[in-house]
């Protein structure tokens, strides 16, 4: 499991269908992005969302994204 120094978390404007998504850097670290235009509950729930992404290691999936966004 990375560790909070791994996992850097940017808010900032997306378009509005975006709540939120994240990639990992070539150095393995996590970004997590947030779409400023939403409210903070939204905010915090897609930051948990994103986090059970890093924690299920969807990363190294071969599943399908729309796959790992069903479970």
């Amino acid at each position: 499991m990375p560790t909070s120094e791994d996992i850097i978390v940017r808010i900032m404007a997306l378009p509005a269908a975006v709540r939120g998504f994240t990639s990992q850097s070539p150095d393995g670290a996590y970004n997590i992005y947030l779409n400023a235009l939403h409210s903070k509950e939204t905010i915090d729930k897609t930051y948990l969302h994103e986090l059970r992404h890093i924690e299920n290691n969807d990363f190294a999936s071969d599943r399908f994204v729309t796959e790992l966004e069903r479970s």
